[in-house]
């Protein structure tokens, strides 16, 4: 029941967006923008809309959660071909080292362009339910974790661990 509910997590955007595309060397970063602002800002106020009516404020907290990068430019260039063929992302037959690197930055460039702008989108997100419900009841929590914590470095990736994963 609704009413019984004291705390609701909410997610979104990295999802529509759909994680192949982020990786993929060839996706330009301005459609990086227009998903964070479709999915992000203007999607996820409406899903808060929805949130914030459904349940009974104050008692039903609503944290709407972050993104972080998921890789660097920390990251080990080694797994980007098999992470991308494991997640059905396209990883082209780069001939040279050069091509290589250039995608490996556009790959670092999209998830670093995803981090930073979702967090600006998802918290006024959070900032327009609170000024339509009026109550400050949905808060934005930010991992805050830096490009070391991205997938395949030599520190500890906190949510993406999988350092030595045979992919």
């Amino acid at each position: 029941a609704p009413d019984s509910v004291d705390l609701v997590p909410v997610n979104g955007g990295i999802n529509d967006a759909d994680i192949r595309d982020l990786l993929n060397p060839l996706t330009d970063p301005s459609h990086v923008r227009d998903w964070i602002e479709t999915h992000c800002l203007t999607d996820m106020t409406a899903l808060l809309g929805h949130v914030t009516a459904r349940f009974t404020l104050p008692e039903a907290r609503i944290i709407v959660t972050g993104y972080y990068q998921v890789l660097s430019e920390q990251s080990d260039p080694n797994y980007f071909e098999p992470l991308l063929n494991a997640i059905g992302a396209p990883w082209l037959d780069f001939a040279g080292n050069d091509l290589q690197k250039l995608a490996i930055t556009n790959i670092v460039d999209n998830c670093k362009v995803f981090s930073d702008q979702s967090t600006t989108a998802l918290q006024n997100a959070v900032n327009d339910a609170n000024r339509a419900d009026g109550g400050g009841w949905v808060k934005f929590v930010s991992p805050n974790f830096g490009p070391e914590n991205a997938a395949f470095t030599k520190a500890t990736a906190w949510v993406f661990g999988m350092d030595g994963v045979d992919l």
